[in-house]
């Protein structure tokens, strides 16, 4: 019920921001800002407040957590080769259908909704998994995107970056039992309770931009929905509750394996691919579904 709940205060907050869309209170240039406020202070804050806020778990746990997340990732990229053949369908959709089948949307949704639903502990967890995700998305995403003959850019500012920043901080902080001061620490977390607000506005506009009607009538991302959204996580997680003994990693991995589509995946598509349309539909559709299938899993798999 508590998912159900949050989720519920997301898709309101997205129809604000949907309305702002449709009714133009603010431009594409007012979304960036509001974009560059999430990935750059919001987020990194809400990360930072974790490692602040302790957790019950040590140096070993990490290490473990660590090693789930870079086989998580790797595991997801795999399957993502069978996942996008069997889709069938034209050939150059194959590497849009193969890059948002791994890489979802952690920061801009996973985050504030681990955050509000099993607390800071949780956020500490998934921070972990930014690292592999930063990386494979920025080498492997971006090669599997490429086909404008598009430069990259440089690798080591792509990662480098404030999120990944507020992850060294937040352990360093957490391994160092470090004391942060009761105001600094007040006014971080201020900053991190803005992550679910703002991100959800900008979901929201982005999905004000789209025609609902041309979504649900591609039946093969309608499939291929289905599969990310219910079948594999369902699967997923209830093979791997056998396998983990840590029940807040638990929840963190079907949290992050429940979200839709990253919406950098959208971003990279415009940039790299010439079949960007693919993707933003993509994140549209999943983001719209997710509303219903992350409660839905919750209540299957009683997580």
């Amino acid at each position: 019920m508590i998912i159900l709940q949050q989720m519920s205060i997301f898709f309101l907050i997205m129809g604000i921001g949907y309305i702002c869309g449709k009714k133009e209170f603010f431009n594409d240039e007012g979304v960036r800002i509001l974009s560059f406020i999430v990935i750059n202070i919001a987020n990194p804050a809400l990360v930072v407040s974790s490692g602040a806020e302790g957790a019950d778990f040590g140096l070993t746990q990490i290490l473990v957590t660590l090693g789930v997340a870079v086989l998580t990732f790797f595991l997801l990229i795999a399957l993502s080769f069978p996942v996008a053949y069997l889709l069938g369908g034209k050939k150059e959709d194959h590497p849009i259908y193969r890059v948002m089948f791994a890489f979802s949307n952690i920061g801009f949704m996973g985050m504030p909704l681990l955050s509000a639903v099993y607390g800071p502990e949780s956020v500490l967890y998934a921070s972990l998994f930014l690292f592999p995700y930063n990386i494979l998305l920025y080498t492997y995403g971006v090669t599997a995107l490429q086909s404008r003959g598009a430069s990259a850019g440089s690798f080591a500012k792509k990662i480098i970056n404030m999120g990944s920043i507020a992850c060294v901080i937040s352990l360093t902080i957490f391994l160092g039992h470090i004391q942060v001061p009761e105001v600094l620490l007040t006014c971080v977390k201020s900053l991190g309770n803005m992550t679910a607000p703002l991100s959800m506005i900008v979901i929201g506009f982005s999905l004000s931009k789209i025609a609902f009607k041309e979504l649900f009538l591609d039946a093969r991302l309608l499939i291929f929905a289905g599969v990310k959204q219910l079948l594999f996580p369902l699967l997923a997680v209830s093979v791997l509750r056998f396998l983990i003994p840590d029940p807040m990693l638990l929840k963190v991995l079907f949290i992050i394996l429940s979200m839709p589509v990253g919406s950098m995946v959208a971003m990279f598509a415009g940039q790299f691919s010439k079949n960007d349309a693919l993707a933003s539909k993509g994140v549209a559709l999943t983001t719209l579904l997710s509303i219903l299938t992350i409660p839905l899993l919750s209540q299957i798999l009683g997580l």
